[in-house]
Order: C-alpha cells, then structure tokens, then sequence
C-alpha cells in the first residue's frame, strides 16, 4: 500500500519566503524543522520495519521557492524524492520557483508536474478555460524539462470528469486529488490517485498515526464527506471549517 501526502510550502523564518501569500494559504505553511520532524519519523519507521521508503509519497503543491531551497534538501538528506507541481503562471515571479530551479530538482531526481495554470477554482471556468488551464501549464513545464509533463495535481481540490478529461487530452498519466484515500482509480488509463493533507500545526504524530493506521485513515475519509456536504451548503465559505476538521 502507498500513502501519498500532501504538503504546500515550508519556511524557515517567515511564511511570506515562499509561494502565495494569501491569508487563506497560511494554514498549509508549515516550519522547516516540523517538517523535517516529519521526514525523519518516516524515515525511521520505514528503516524499523524493513518497508521500502517508496511506500510514502511526499508531494507538494503550489510551486513556491522553498520546494527548491527548504523541502528538496530535507528529503535528500532522509533518503527521500518529491513530486512537486507547479502552477505555470508564477513561474520566475516573486516567491515562486524560476526555470532554472524547476530543471535542477528535475536533475537531482524528483518529478515536476503541473498544478495547472492559475490556480483558479476549475469549478468557476469554462470548458474552453478549463482545457487552457491544462494545456498552458503542460506546455510551458515541457519546454523547460524538455519531455512531456505526465503528472499532475488539481488545484483546490477542484476534481470532475471534465477537469480530469482534459488533463488526460493533454497527457496527463498520474492525476492527484485531495481524497484522503490509499485506493488508486482511473480514469481511462490515468490514475487518480488520493492524498492526505498536512496542514501547519500537524504534528509527527499525526502524519504516523495516518501511516500506521487504517482506522485513523477512515475517520478521515469520513470527515472529507462531511467537508462535501458543508462545501455543498456553505460554499466558498467553507474553509474554516476544513481546516479545522482536519487538524
């Protein structure tokens, strides 16, 4: 079994040193040394019990400069590779990563997908906006690598068949949602694939319990259904509320 988490920028000193400064973002950013608390425990339970370390999957949305500066080194120091996505419209800009550190963690061995284009929830666009969000973000990150750009992640959580058929058109093979579930789904030969959302205050502990046990797992599908349900009702104005769920 493969859990795959989900993580967004990590600091140092200040959040403001790394991707979007909203104040809706600040939840998702956490301390350089809890997250290397984080990395090492893993590190240490995948060594205590003989598992391969490929069996927790460190991704990170967002495209900020701390995927380059912060995240990359703790990961390589534990043994570790990331999949980092990229959202294309701030490359180069302010706190996110530039072209050269895009290629140069692509060199060093973690994979760089698309965080599509804008960052806008899919929901509100178009289809003809929603293929271009797809289409600009592909292009641009396989111009810079090079090869073809098969990985990807969708902002917001924003997933539906349509967000998912045009990922696929644009080649897309390996789509991350927000689902906390191990459980991998396809659609047509694309795998969708659940992630488990750390947030900044979420301890070692909690990232073990969610490695070690299936009934942490399940309570936490549970409460993404009622995250659906209160998004249904409450709209936009729902975040509050999903941040305090999953803590």
């Amino acid at each position: 079994m493969i859990i795959n988490l989900m993580y967004h920028d990590v600091f140092v000193h200040d959040t403001n040193e790394s991707g979007f400064q909203r104040e809706r973002d600040l939840p998702y950013k956490m301390n350089a040394s809890m997250f290397e608390r984080h990395v090492k425990s893993i590190s240490d339970y995948c060594e205590s019990t003989h598992q391969s370390k490929n069996n927790v999957v460190f991704t990170f949305d967002d495209g900020g400069k701390s995927f380059h500066h912060v995240i990359a080194p703790i990961l390589e120091k534990y043994g570790f590779k990331g999949i980092f996505f990229v959202t294309t419209k701030y490359i180069g800009t302010g706190t996110f990563l530039d072209e050269e550190e895009i290629r140069d963690l692509h060199k060093r061995g973690h994979i760089i997908g698309s965080h599509a284009h804008t960052h806008k929830h899919l929901y509100t666009l178009t289809d003809e906006q929603v293929e271009d969000e797809w289409k600009c973000s592909t292009e641009i990150l396989s111009r810079i690598l090079e090869e073809p750009i098969k990985y990807a992640s969708i902002p917001n959580g924003d997933s539906s068949k349509r967000v998912l058929a045009n990922a696929y058109k644009y080649g897309i093979r390996y789509i991350y949602t927000s689902e906390p579930i191990t459980k991998v789904s396809y659609f047509n030969d694309m795998q969708v694939i659940g992630r488990y959302v750390l947030l900044s205050d979420s301890s070692a502990e909690y990232v073990m319990s969610i490695i070690t046990s299936s009934k942490k797992r399940f309570l936490l599908l549970c409460k993404r259904a009622v995250l659906k349900i209160i998004k249904t009702v409450l709209g936009g104005n729902y975040l509050k509320i999903k941040n305090l769920l999953f803590r």
